[in-house]
């Protein structure tokens, strides 16, 4: 990745010294201790701590709302973990209406007491007689030998935001003149922890200065730089009182009323102007959300001070402490799974999860689990060559459990980021933060060459190896990681075990979304060993001549050149499993009947094609994914074969959703490369029309051998959530649907429908009567209606209710079409007591219910019905009567789906009314409200246009996307013509 030369910014400096006075050997007890908020503030806008359980899938809802995605844990899968998030109560009520199970934190009168006794009152603020600000300039005054204090700018509030330099000599020496580490912290203005170890350390280096010669010889060779506070004035916010204590942001007032409250403040560590605001999951442009980015990039004064800072010094290395999550970050945030010519300095000094470089934390890409955009590690690389590094603090469960004095309970913990006030505890979370720090400032002193406490090094060259090449007739590019001060680098092959050759590389430009500015050390090198005939076998090293004139390699490694057909096109078949791909031959000979040549790469059978040695041999890549997911491994391939160009068609039922790729599963190439924001299966479409690039498509749909098209993909396209003028590297658009299937979130017909968007502890009725008393004799009256329904499985549910007028003989009605089941809801007992009504359908035994009440049985719908399900309801029992009716939507007291949507109500054999809510009403039908005895609806069943459209197909200029595979077009004529229109619209 490329890196333009670094502009320099001088910029005035504010020198405080002169005046020798004693040094804070260590901080004073800060005189007003924090105390836990008590339950209740009054405050609905206020930031209070909530708890709860999430699986992977629902994070991308934790990061739409703001959530700070290293501050998670660790979701993997199906499997909920827990989480801790910081929320207005509107927020969390939001959260919690979209399936997230959370709970206001609540502390025990006990834990309180407990707290405010056992604090040793080591935390203090950034201003006043006994803060942060006044220590720096003391201990500046107290070593004026050896230190130089600055100030790097202002804050929001105007004040000053102080650093000290330590090195020998320093007031004198030009500021970046040696050798110049930062170590920063307090960026998030709640993570108390960090400050305190950035000043233990700075006191470290001062107190052994000529006494350890290894902590002397650092001092004097490089400077060591200390920002205690990134952001002072939330900082001194956090410590006003329990209501303020929790807060992240800095303290812009984002409405202009003179007040902080929960919707003002800027998250400084989104404010960078690098990548800001690339997409709206790794940044908000919510203002009230605790990752909102601000209003433009670098709007925050503390932002500017901080950058112009890293300008004017040319810092070698920065550790940017934070909390809480027990990592330790580096390299790419904005992208999943990008790694950079660097992380090869980087991993060796941050160490592997087996031998971490900070006991406990995990070494790991920034981005290995969640994205972040406008945070400092990026910026400070691709704009002021400076490698950074993150370490996530430990949380207070953590500090807690390791206390063996019993003043600390992690039971207590009012908040993972309030990390305990005690100095034995602070002491040792310094301690084991150490070793790595040194380390740091030793590798600044030389430069490129990693002085790891994990004994790890960086290679000279780290070659991108691949067994596998088609590049029978033409050259083979090869790839290499390589440091950049090593001198004279060469390609170097033989073929067969013949000759050596040699040829030149020059290094990479990065693609056309990758390329950055991250390659401060190292770079990757590209060099083309000439075509070889076909089963060659061609070995490739690098060599070189280290900065000090020592002749360097690498390890080798050796492709063979594959027997590869005139194709232009590489069919990927990616159907998950083993055993060989079931379908990869109808693919081909669609292609050759679109004037194109095939050749079929297995996944099962080849394992991952290798974008170098394999994709880039091919004009096109049409990757097919049966009925599984993406592979994680070919996901990438893809993703690297499309940043240098490549065209792609994908297609099948899971593709364009997630995909694992490491320990996460990911979206984030079906949203931004393949323009699927959000996928929706859909069950057996009959038909696909094109639209858009591929208008004038057609194709007949069915199930295909091993493969039934039960959860066809449908999808929110990116550009009608990221519009195209703010997000243009996003461009995408809809290019076809499945003609007479309604999608999940529009209506079933018409531009109207009925919605019941989810609420918790609801009851929202839908009701009429229907007079039946005509009928006699073996009339069959019926309620049909059209049902799309999203909704917490087991807990939240759709019944269709049904009663004589005038008499209590309550019962839910069976869905004769097969939708309805009599199992009983999951916390039934809890569900009953807050809806006392539920008693005419369920009997409460114990924590569970029976299936029958005291006026009728139960039948309910929950879960999703992926799409829109065709019900039907028997009323026979009501002939020669009124009958009352009510479709509901009855959920439990947290957490939800999207809602019920009802369309074409009809009721057949009485008086034969029909309701399709066209008009923006609801016609015949009511919203009575909750029964006796439940709360008051926040919500309720009204008239409602589409919540969203969904496109069978989706285009961007490089992609295209179908939710169907090939083997699920009956006619081989369709299948050449659908292929010819995809190829027209990737190639143009």
């Amino acid at each position: 990745m490329r890196r333009r030369t670094r502009a320099t910014l001088v910029a005035a400096s504010l020198l405080l010294g002169g005046v020798t006075a004693t040094p804070f050997a260590q901080a004073e007890p800060f005189a007003a201790p924090f105390t836990p908020a008590r339950p209740d503030t009054g405050a609905s806008d206020a930031l209070t701590v909530w708890t709860g359980e999430v699986t992977q899938a629902q994070v991308p809802l934790l990061l739409k709302a703001g959530v700070d995605g290293h501050e998670l844990g660790r979701p993997a899968g199906d499997r909920a973990v827990p989480v801790e998030l910081y929320l207005t109560r509107a927020q969390a009520d939001e959260l919690r209406g979209q399936g997230v199970k959370l709970t206001e934190k609540r502390m025990t009168d006990r834990a309180r007491e407990r707290l405010k006794a056992a604090g040793d009152g080591v935390f203090r603020p950034y201003s006043g007689p006994k803060g942060l600000q006044k220590e720096i300039v003391d201990t500046g005054r107290a070593h004026p030998e050896l230190t130089k204090v600055v100030s790097i700018g202002k804050t929001t509030r105007g004040q000053d935001i102080l650093a000290l330099k330590i090195s020998k000599g320093a007031a004198r020496s030009k500021d970046g003149s040696k050798p110049a580490v930062l170590y920063m912290s307090n960026q998030h203005a709640r993570e108390w922890i960090t400050p305190e170890t950035t000043r233990r350390l700075m006191h470290h280096y001062l107190d052994r200065y000529g006494k350890d010669r290894r902590i002397t010889r650092l001092v004097d060779r490089t400077e060591l730089w200390f920002l205690l506070s990134a952001n002072p004035d939330g900082y001194d916010h956090t410590f006003k009182g329990p209501d303020t204590r929790f807060w992240r942001k800095n303290l812009r007032d984002n409405n202009g009323d003179g007040k902080i409250t929960a919707g003002d403040g800027v998250d400084l560590n989104r404010n960078f102007p690098y990548k800001w605001g690339y997409d709206n999951e790794g940044s908000s442009p919510d203002p009230a959300s605790e990752t909102y980015r601000g209003p433009a990039p670098a709007s925050e004064p503390e932002t500017r001070a901080l950058d112009a800072f890293q300008k004017r010094v040319r810092f070698s290395y920065a550790v940017n402490y934070h909390s809480a999550g027990e990592m330790l970050l580096y390299g790419v945030g904005w992208q999943v799974a990008t790694p950079t010519p660097d992380d090869v300095l980087l991993k060796a000094l941050a160490g592997t999860p087996e031998k971490s470089a900070i006991p406990g934390y995990r070494p790991q890409l920034s981005s290995e689990l969640y994205t972040t955009n406008g945070e400092a590690d990026g910026h400070a690389a691709n704009a002021n060559g400076l490698l950074m590094f993150t370490p996530e603090m430990s949380t207070c469960r953590t500090a807690s459990r390791a206390d063996t004095s019993g003043r600390w309970d992690p039971a207590d913990c009012p908040s993972e980021f309030a990390f305990p006030d005690d100095r034995k505890l602070i002491q040792a979370e310094f301690a084991k933060n150490l070793p790595f720090a040194l380390s740091v400032a030793e590798t600044a002193a030389r430069g490129d060459r990693p002085v790891s406490v994990t004994g790890l090094d960086a290679p000279d060259f780290t070659p991108h190896a691949f067994t596998a090449s088609y590049a029978r007739g033409t050259g083979q590019t090869v790839a290499v990681t390589a440091r950049k001060s090593v001198r004279d680098k060469r390609l170097n092959y033989r073929v067969d075990g013949g000759r050596t050759h040699t040829a030149a590389m020059t290094p990479w430009k990065g693609g056309k979304r990758y390329g950055g500015h991250d390659n401060v050390r190292f770079d990757e090198y590209r060099g083309t060993v000439p075509a070889a005939r076909e089963g060659a076998r061609v070995e490739v090293w690098f060599t070189g001549r280290t900065a000090e004139g020592k002749a360097t390699r690498s390890k080798p490694f050796t492709y063979t050149v594959w027997h590869r057909p005139q194709a232009d096109t590489l069919v990927i078949a990616d159907e998950g499993g083993t055993a060989p791909a079931r379908h990869p031959v109808t693919y081909t000979e669609a292609l050759s009947a679109a004037g194109r040549k095939g050749l079929i790469w297995d996944v099962a059978r080849d394992g991952t094609p290798d974008p170098l040695g394999v994709l880039s041999h091919f004009k096109t890549v049409l990757w097919y994914t049966g009925g599984e997911k993406p592979s994680g491994g070919t996901l990438l391939a893809v993703r690297d074969y499309v940043n240098e160009g490549g065209k792609l068609i994908t297609m099948g039922e899971k593709a364009g959703g997630e995909s694992r790729v490491g320990r996460a599963d990911t979206d984030d190439f079906a949203q931004y490369y393949l323009g699927a924001y959000a996928r929706t299966p859909l069950k057996h479409p009959k038909h696909f029309t094109g639209a858009g690039p591929l208008a004038g498509v057609r194709a007949d749909l069915a199930d295909a051998p091993g493969n039934p098209l039960d959860a066809a993909g449908s999808y929110v396209v990116t550009s009608d959530r990221l519009r195209s003028r703010d997000f243009p590297q996003f461009r995408s658009a809809p290019a076809g649907d499945y003609p007479g299937v309604r999608t999940a979130y529009e209506p079933w017909a018409g531009r109207w429908m009925a919605a019941a968007r989810h609420k918790d502890k609801s009851w929202m009725r839908l009701a009429r009567t229907v007079d039946l008393t005509g009928v006699r004799g073996a009339a069959r009256p019926a309620l049909g209606l059209r049902l799309s329904l999203d909704a917490e499985q087991g807990y939240d549910q759709v019944i269709v209710e049904a009663h004589t007028v005038g008499r209590d003989d309550w019962t839910t009605l069976r869905d004769t079409n097969g939708g309805t089941t009599d199992e009983t809801p999951r916390g039934c007992a809890a569900l009953v007591s807050a809806h006392p009504f539920l008693k005419h359908y369920l009997t409460v035994a114990g924590e569970d219910c029976a299936a029958r009440g005291t006026s009728g049985g139960w039948q309910r719908f929950t879960g999703s019905t992926q799409g829109w399900h065709a019900a039907s309801f028997d009323l026979s029992a009501y002939r020669g009567k009124k009958v009352e009716l009510a479709v509901s939507y009855v959920t439990d007291a947290g957490t939800g789906g999207t809602g019920a949507l009802v369309d074409e109500a009809v009721v057949t054999g009485g008086d034969r009314s029909a309701e399709g809510f066209e008009g923006g009403t609801l016609g015949t039908w009511k919203t009575p409200g909750a029964p006796a005895g439940s709360v008051r609806n926040a919500g309720d069943w009204a008239a409602s246009r589409a919540l969203a459209h969904s496109s069978a197909a989706v285009v961007t200029p490089d992609t295209a996307l179908l939710g169907f595979g090939l083997e699920h077009v009956r006619d081989g004529g369709q299948r050449a013509a659908l292929l010819r229109a995809a190829l027209r619209a990737v190639h143009g």
